[in-house]
């Protein structure tokens, strides 16, 4: 009986060994990614995501597109070579198991990106310091303000989601909840995306949900929609080809909140820690992914890259050289031009300045051509004669000399030519300040903030953003490059836009503000439930 085991166990071993391997481009080799000055940085040996949608709720509102939409999400991550896991309608502990598995088996790779993506309802609970946390909802959980003790025992509270991505050892985790509630678990150090740098290989814990803990999400998500749009390049806010994850908060902050006319607003962020909020989450372009496909090496193609900005440098430099030829020849052609401008100016005025001498030289009176008046006297008066001609000559030949001296005048030597031709040239209006920004709104005195900064733990989101004035608004010496416009107004919904300043850029922001919810006197979503989405199924 054993030999029968022992040769079942080796047939058994032998078959194993015997099956193709088959390793995915994803596993295969790193991930770098290339900088804009060509240096190449490390990332990560994969990258895996984790996809929960949850549809079939016992106690909640059911999520038709939940699960769709999870589906989804796990195919496009999937076509980027992350190694997927789809769970679908998990219980509270199916959900939890899910979770420890990734803090102690998926995520103690330390070269590894993971992704979290949630879809489902959202809950939020008052605290007793007048705090709110916020829960994901998982497929068994009973509703808070019926079942107190139930709720909490089946929600997840982001206080143990924080928890958990503290646990992962992986250097860089992305969240992702379609779903409302409190966001106090961020930081929200919302800073305008910047180029990656060798400090976006940095390990880091970063957070977006689909809305405020007051806010509904329809059931067919914008969020979602956005997302999978954003990853097919859209979201690539710098233009360097790859797409981060401050990028694609930003970019989810934007477009939700425009294409669902202000019901949603997006929050992003990263965790309150110095040591996990240095770096950036990078999705590879799919460009990069298909070289590993095809098997080719990353490094080979940094190479081809380079060659080919060199060539490009060089033709550059044959275009500027040959364009600064062709104007030293034109300043060559009109120095000619001067050149014979000013012999001919030198001959005329040694022509004049011979006659002048020659007329000082004169002895004796000038007969003029035509008869003046005092000669014709003369011949009437022969007395005074003698003195009304010689009265006359001299005051033709002082008119003479005037008229020659005027010519002098007009031909200045060459020098002085110069300096009136360039008096001619017209002057090149001076530019205004760079930075220019300028804000119109269709309420006075709106406040105008400008981009954030980091606040602590517990603060309120609102006071991130830096006050700048109120409107009509007007500023000058605004940095190059991307920056958050928000204007808003008591009694008022708030107007957040993303604009870009050039160089020598100028912005003009035309802002309607509309009057809030609460003021028209539409239905107010507030409540300790959070943005579950009741009725028909929303809180996705």
């Amino acid at each position: 009986m054993k030999k029968i085991r022992l040769f079942a166990s080796l047939f058994t071993l032998a078959a194993i060994l015997m099956l193709p391997v088959h390793l995915s481009a994803a596993t295969r080799g790193f991930y770098n990614v290339v900088l804009k000055q060509g240096q190449s940085i490390y990332l990560y040996k994969d990258y895996h995501a984790i996809v929960v949608g949850i549809s079939d709720y016992e106690w909640w509102p059911k999520l038709p597109n939940a699960v769709n939409d999870a589906k989804e999400v796990a195919d496009r991550l999937e076509k980027m070579g992350f190694q997927v896991q789809l769970v679908l309608n998990p219980t509270s502990r199916e959900l939890k198991t899910v979770l420890t598995k990734l803090i102690y088996k998926t995520g103690r790779e330390v070269d590894r990106a993971i992704l979290f993506y949630y879809a489902g309802h959202g809950g939020t609970e008052t605290l007793a310091d007048e705090t709110k946390m916020g829960f994901i909802i998982p497929k068994d959980c009973p509703i808070l303000e019926k079942n107190p003790m139930g709720f909490g025992t089946h929600a997840i509270s982001m206080k143990e989601i924080e928890a958990a991505s503290l646990r992962i050892r992986s250097k860089h985790v992305l969240m992702l909840f379609d779903s409302c509630f409190s966001g106090a678990i961020f930081a929200l150090i919302r800073a305008v995306p910047q180029d990656i740098s060798e400090k976006s290989a940095k390990p880091v814990r970063q957070y977006i949900t689909a809305g405020r803990e007051d806010e509904e999400v329809i059931d067919d998500s914008m969020f979602k929609r956005c997302f999978l749009i954003g990853l097919e390049g859209d979201a690539d806010l710098t233009g360097d080809g790859y797409i981060t994850g401050s990028e694609m908060g930003m970019y989810l902050s934007d477009k939700v909140v425009n294409y669902t006319h202000r019901r949603q607003h997006p929050q992003y962020g990263k965790i309150n820690n110095p040591d996990l909020d240095r770096g950036d989450f990078i999705f590879m372009p799919p460009e990069a992914k298909a070289m590993r496909m095809k098997g080719e090496d990353f490094h080979e193609d940094k190479s081809q890259s380079t060659g080919a900005v060199a060539r490009l440098r060089s033709q550059n430099k044959q275009k500027q050289g040959s364009l600064t030829e062709t104007k030293m020849k034109e300043l060559q052609a009109k120095l000619a031009a001067l050149e014979k401008d000013k012999i001919k100016e030198a001959a005329k005025r040694k022509a004049l300045e011979k006659k002048l001498k020659r007329l000082k030289g004169e002895k004796g009176p000038i007969s003029p051509k035509a008869p003046s008046p005092q000669r014709m006297q003369a011949k009437k008066s022969p007395e005074t004669s003698l003195v009304s001609q010689t009265q006359a000559h001299i005051a033709d030949a002082s008119k003479f000399k005037k008229s020659i001296k005027n010519e002098l005048k007009s031909t200045k030597p060459m020098a002085d030519k110069q300096e009136r031709v360039a008096l001619h040239i017209p002057k090149v209006p001076p530019k205004e300040s760079p930075g220019v920004l300028v804000i119109t709104c269709n309420v006075k005195d709106s406040r105008v903030y400008i981009d954030k900064k980091e606040i602590s733990f517990w603060s309120s989101p609102d006071e991130a953003w830096i006050y700048k004035g109120t409107t009509p608004f007007k500023m000058y010496g605004l940095a190059p490059g991307k920056h958050e416009i928000r204007v808003w107004e008591d009694d008022y919904d708030e107007h957040v836009e993303i604009v870009h300043i050039g160089p020598d850029g100028k912005i003009e922001l035309d802002v309607t503000l509309f009057k809030s919810l609460s003021e028209t006197g539409d239905a107010d979503h507030g409540g300790g439930g959070g943005g579950g989405g009741g009725g028909g199924g929303g809180g996705v």
